[in-house]
């Protein structure tokens, strides 16, 4: 995956000090214009 193929909107990044990560949520749009819901990244 390119990050030119990423489109996403509102991001947030949820960090997990316990296992040392870090999550990045957002939405984004699908084919048809409908809006999802926040996913994981």
């Amino acid at each position: 995956m390119n990050t030119q193929d990423i489109q996403l909107r509102d991001p947030y990044i949820l960090p997990d000090s316990k296992h040392k990560k870090y999550y990045m949520y957002g939405t984004t749009k699908i084919h048809g214009g409908k809006e999802t819901a926040s996913m994981p990244i």
